[in-house]
């Protein structure tokens, strides 16, 4: 689910998954960290906005790196359970 924004939309799209995979393999290279910045450039050149600067009236959604992924607690509670192991 995503979050309320407010004076922002989400648009979802659907790509082809090698389109996708493709999309994430220069992604990098090209200097970006995720996918939505680099669609969200993209489109800005495609319209001739700046993507940068002076652009308030398009204000960009903040970046969700680090947001998400693996939990950081489930790795503490394997080593948790492990040392409790070694006492035994």
């Amino acid at each position: 689910m995503l979050g309320n924004r407010e004076g922002q939309t989400a648009i979802l799209t659907w790509m082809k998954d090698e389109f996708l995979a493709e999309i994430d393999s220069r992604l990098g290279s090209l200097g970006y960290s995720d996918r939505s910045k680099f669609i969200r450039d993209a489109v800005y050149e495609k319209l001739g906005l700046p993507k940068t600067g002076s652009v308030r009236e398009l204000p960009m959604a903040p970046t969700r790196k680090g947001k998400g992924g693996s939990p950081t607690h489930y790795k503490r509670r394997q080593s948790h359970n492990h040392s409790q192991a070694k006492k035994v």
